[in-house]
């Protein structure tokens, strides 16, 4: 039995006592300049739980739109919330804002490591990208889903069900972003012997989850079926002629690409560049997503970083993403969205993945 390290108590402490002094500082910040979703959407949520009120169908008026702006996440995820509830407004958003800081820097790590990427300069440009600026301002729920893809993935690899059980719980908070994740964890999970016990325990995880709101799950279906009726086409990552049925004809397509990839190869073993095909595909694809969701970019671009070529994309991408913030939001000059970035990270990705051989070996 391995003995208790101090060390680490200390460490722990220290950065708790880190954490309390940020959040002292940037409170009157706060005061003055909100984060977008979190006040609008979370922080509401939480104060209703905690008052035992309905989280899904009560008020949410947007400050300047007046529009209404409800969670569609499933009841777990939002008891992560209640705690900050319990806060006033500005000590709640100033603690989230620096949480989301050392998920982002967790979440780049995590990538860096899975992808084998071993360069400090390679792995530290995950936290460059541009758009991570919108997560840090909305302080939305989409770390919860990219810790869901490392499990899942991490899990199937060593037949581990309950890993795999929490990885599709997590993703689960923002399935639309991820479905092929889902997809692809629940057919290796059935490839590795697992499926039954992972799919048991996910029961175990939701039924327990809901036991606060056992409707909950009716209430959210509702709002996606109004919000379906009425989709708000800038919302979508991809603007592709037919919205949205050309999302669904993307995903349905890959689904089918991936079960007879699957069935010829006789894979049971996930690979790294498949996992971040289908997370890319997954996010071009979502019906609806936003910016503050392309951090799940971190994982494709991970990979593209080990290769020179891949390097030199990334940084186009980026300098291309703040020249659009310059110009068309800052001077009102007109330049290409920036909505084609995550596409062209998937025709970059499909290259590693299929076409590019380097020496090494393709991962």
């Amino acid at each position: 039995m391995r003995r208790f390290d101090v060390r680490w108590l200390i460490v722990c402490g220290l950065l708790a006592l880190l954490l309390v002094a940020l959040v002292a500082l940037t409170v009157p910040l706060f005061a003055s300049w909100q984060l977008a979703d979190f006040s609008v959407t979370f922080y509401r949520a939480a104060q209703y739980m905690l008052r035992g009120e309905n989280v899904y169908f009560n008020s949410y008026p947007h400050p300047s739109n007046g529009r209404e702006y409800p969670p569609y996440a499933p009841i777990w995820i939002l008891y992560a919330m209640v705690p900050f509830g319990a806060l006033p407004l500005p000590v709640a958003e100033a603690l989230r804002f620096w949480i989301d800081i050392g998920m982002l820097a967790l979440l780049g790590y995590l990538s860096a490591r899975w992808s084998r990427l071993h360069r400090f300069g390679a792995s530290a440009m995950l936290l460059l990208a541009p758009w991570l600026l919108t997560e840090l301002s909305t302080a939305q729920l989409t770390p919860f889903v990219f810790i869901g893809i490392f499990l899942s993935y991490w899990g199937v690899r060593r037949s581990n069900a309950v890993e795999t059980a929490i990885g599709l719980w997590l993703m689960l908070s923002k399935f639309t972003i991820v479905s092929l994740v889902i997809f692809a964890t629940v057919v290796f999970a059935w490839r590795k012997g697992i499926l039954g016990r992972t799919l048991a325990i996910l029961g175990v995880l939701i039924v327990l989850a809901s036991l606060w709101s056992p409707t909950w799950i009716l209430d959210v279906v509702k709002l996606y079926t109004e919000r379906l009726a009425t989709p708000r086409v800038g919302d979508s990552v991809l603007l592709l002629p037919g919205y949205p049925w050309s999302q669904l004809i993307l995903l349905a397509f890959t689904s089918g690409s991936l079960i007879v990839y699957l069935w010829r190869s006789r894979e049971i073993q996930p690979a790294r560049g498949i996992w971040a095909v289908l997370t890319t595909v997954s996010l071009v694809g979502a019906l609806h997503t936003f910016v503050y969701d392309w951090q799940l970019l971190m994982l494709p671009l991970a990979l593209l970083l080990r290769e020179r070529w891949g390097m030199w994309i990334t940084l186009f991408l980026y300098l291309y993403a703040l020249s659009w913030a310059i110009f068309y939001v800052g001077m009102q000059v007109f330049v290409p969205s920036v909505q084609i970035i995550p596409l062209i990270v998937l025709i970059a990705v499909l290259i590693r993945q299929f076409a590019w051989r380097p020496n090494r070996g393709v991962i």
